[in-house]
């Protein structure tokens, strides 16, 4: 089947919109794939003056191509979807790397069009219009579209059939100059002469077959989109009498103006009457003073410089007063009808954006099941919007402002899997304060998790300005302390449980251990080969215990290596030697692990994995990809995982940058159970929503209990509990 396309675009340079439309021919492409059809484009971009239009509009259009061409996608419908992603991840990638782009803002909105053999195929991305003239009537696609939540459709032209794309609102606003045309062809020259007459920043594609019908593939989609559609004619937006337009115009306008001398006039009046009423008491009071005893030789009726004294006094007085009033008067006049002037400017503009605004929300909310690409697109247009609302609004405008701000958050939350938390609702409380539970000089730097025989759960913390190592119940809060008979606990900094009892890493004596003991702890006891002299390093982050005899593992910056100290027998270990050695570690922060072993760094890679390699006999690196956020991890400081079982327990990280915690799924790259295999997922991201502005400000260390219900932050001289 032969189609043709004609084009019709219109810019305005006045206009911050820039219109373009784009060709892709599969026999002429100089790509090395085989995929048939061509390809066609209508982008309307807009935003500022200073945006660089025809760059960002060549820049997305090779997204589009890239992403039609590349699709492994089985069905055309499906590879234009992947054309649309790739599209916006385009802008997207522009926006994060061009300041200048970003600073301005872009909305864009574009119709992708495959032409194949057996039909035409539409994609969609934001407001345009779409219509087709089939059997002498027009059809809305774009409506159809919209209801069905679909951004592809399938369509199969006949013998005078036209499909025609446009920016939004053209073709709508002209429907009149189409309707009662007997036939396509009146159709195809009514659409011509409109083409030609387009002045503002539009444009415009039709799509026309210009041979019979041929049969061919079917068509890819249940059916032409159109032939579900009943019979009713189109309504037409009717046609509206310009002068009567104008005289509705001109009487708001006139209304208004009236409406402000009222005000102007109430309140000149209410001010005269105020001076008047300060005036006359004033003269009563000067009237109602003694008089003073006439001078023997003054003489009756004396006038100086022409007029008695009583009389200048009283003119005088009176000027001084009207003028002082009429220039009071004058100045508020001025002040009030500037500050009514800049008040109504303010409202006008934040309207304005607040339409907007709101559009741009609906969109995300219609995209955020299916697309959430393009709610999160719509999403970051909202917010730079929100940058051009005005301050100083009226009561009205103030609630709407503060209506949509917290509509955008909870939008937001949404797609980037927010959970926000707050003392208000219970999800966040404070579980100890350290001063009060432990003392004055209590400075913990620590914890960790325990679960005694009897199944109870304690914290363990290290408190180096108290010198102690102190246990807390979760149950009751019951504070103790683990036995130092020895005096080894001089600078307590890190704490690991074994499988044997807890150790504990301090500054000045090297690591020490306190063996389990019925429901609690025996004292500490010193490890040879483990003593601060043994180890080779000094700068030490973090310190684990793993595997079934308690090897030692101390993350070193100096050394940029993880460092592994092997049981021995007893209280005896073998001096520690670099177990993994990463340039990275120069900048680590922490280190946990469960069959593999992940480390945070403020270097990138920012979360790093190493696996065991049966066939080299060692720990080597492993990529892992980040799925359902961008990867901006932020400032990791702080990492938490379980150690047995742990497949299946998540990864918890810190970002100190962000203030946040980020919940990760792990994935499991063997066995049944397999799932996204070097990919690591993001399930959620735990928010601060409260009112305390340096909550999260010094988070030292955390940990979650076995039942991934509840964490524990270590947070300056506090514990708080966050209920997940």
């Amino acid at each position: 089947m032969k189609i043709t396309a004609t084009q019709f675009v219109s810019n305005d340079k006045d206009k911050n919109t820039f219109i373009s439309v784009f060709k892709h021919y599969s026999n002429l492409t100089e790509k090395k794939v085989s995929k048939e059809g061509d390809i066609y484009a209508l982008l309307s971009i807009s935003g500022s003056g200073e945006l660089p239009a025809e760059r960002v509009s060549k820049f997305v259009w090779d997204g589009i191509v890239d992403g039609y061409l590349y699709s492994n996608a089985k069905s055309t419908n499906e590879s234009l979807k992947d054309s649309i992603k790739e599209g916006i991840r385009k802008v997207k990638d522009l926006i994060k790397n061009d300041k200048s782009v970003e600073d301005v803002g872009i909305n864009i909105n574009f119709v992708v069009i495959a032409q194949k053999e057996e039909g035409l195929y539409i994609g969609n991305f934001g407001e345009n219009e779409i219509y087709i003239y089939k059997e002498n009537r027009f059809v809305n696609i774009f409506k159809i579209m919209k209801k069905k939540k679909s951004t592809v459709a399938g369509i199969a032209l006949g013998q005078d059939d036209i499909l025609i794309v446009s920016t939004y609102g053209l073709i709508t606003e002209a429907m009149s100059n189409f309707m009662g045309l007997k036939n396509g062809k009146e159709v195809l020259n009514s659409l011509d002469n409109f083409g030609k007459q387009i002045l503002n920043s539009e444009g415009m594609i039709y799509f026309v077959s210009r041979e019979g019908e041929k049969e061919g593939k079917k068509i890819e989609v249940k059916a032409d989109i159109t032939k579900d559609i009943p019979a009713p004619r189109v309504k037409l937006p009717k046609k509206t009498d310009g002068g009567k337009k104008l005289k509705e115009i001109i009487s708001k306008i006139s209304i208004r103006f009236k409406s402000i001398i009222e005000k102007v006039k109430s309140f000149f009046v209410k001010r005269v009457g105020l001076v008047k009423d300060k005036f006359q008491g004033l003269l009563s009071k000067t009237k109602q003073l003694k008089k003073p005893e006439s001078r023997k030789d003054s003489v009756k009726g004396m006038r100086i410089d022409g007029y008695k004294r009583k009389d200048l006094v009283i003119s005088r007085v009176k000027k001084l007063v009207l003028v002082a009033l009429g220039i009071i008067l004058l100045a508020v006049s001025i002040t009030l009808i500037v500050n009514g002037k800049k008040a109504r400017d303010r409202h006008n503009l934040a309207i304005e954006a607040f339409e907007s605004i709101g559009n741009l929300l609906d969109k995300a909310e219609e995209n955020i099941v299916l697309d959430i690409d393009s709610s999160e697109t719509y999403l970051f247009q909202a917010g730079k919007l929100f940058e051009n609302i005005p301050t100083q609004l009226n009561d009205e405008d103030s609630v709407k402002l503060k209506e949509l701000e917290g509509r955008k958050l909870s939008l937001e939350d949404t797609v980037y899997k927010r959970v926000p938390v707050e003392e208000e609702d219970g999800s966040l409380t404070k579980f100890t304060d350290h001063r009060l539970t432990f003392g004055e000089g209590s400075n913990p730097t620590d914890i960790e998790l325990y679960k005694d025989t009897s199944g109870k759960e304690y914290l363990i913390v290290t408190d180096p300005g108290l010198k102690k190592v102190h246990t807390v119940s979760l149950k009751d809060i019951e504070k103790g302390s683990i036995p130092d008979n020895d005096g080894l606990i001089k600078d307590p900094l890190y704490v690991s449980l074994g499988n044997t009892g807890v150790f504990v890493y301090d500054s000045k004596s090297g690591v020490v251990r306190a063996t389990f003991k019925d429901s609690g702890f025996d004292k500490f006891v010193a490890l040879s080969g483990l003593g601060q002299d043994d180890i080779d390093a000094e700068d030490i982050v973090e310190m684990i215990v793993l595997a079934e005899d308690d090897n030692v593992y101390l993350l070193s910056r100096d050394k940029s290596s993880l460092l592994k100290s092997g049981f021995s027998y007893e209280n005896r270990y073998n001096l520690s030697f670099q177990y993994i050695d990463n340039n990275a570690f120069a900048n680590a922060t922490d280190v946990d692990a469960d069959i593999s072993v992940y480390f945070s760094s403020t270097d990138e890679p920012k979360l790093i994995r190493y696996v065991y390699s049966q066939y080299e006999q060692q720990q080597i690196f492993s990529d892992m990809q980040t799925v359902g956020f961008d990867g901006n991890y932020g400032n990791i400081t702080k990492l938490f995982t379980y150690g047995s079982g742990g497949l299946y327990y998540d990864l918890y990280l810190f970002d100190s940058e962000g203030k946040r915690f980020l919940r990760m799924e792990k994935p499991i790259e063997s066995g049944s159970d397999k799932r996204h295999a070097g990919q690591i997922l993001l399930k959620s991201q735990i928010v601060y929503r409260g009112t305390d502005e340096n909550m999260w400000s010094d988070v030292r260390d955390f940990v979650v209990d076995s039942n991934q219900s509840a964490m524990y932050i270590l947070e300056g001289s506090s514990i708080w509990k966050v209920v997940l």
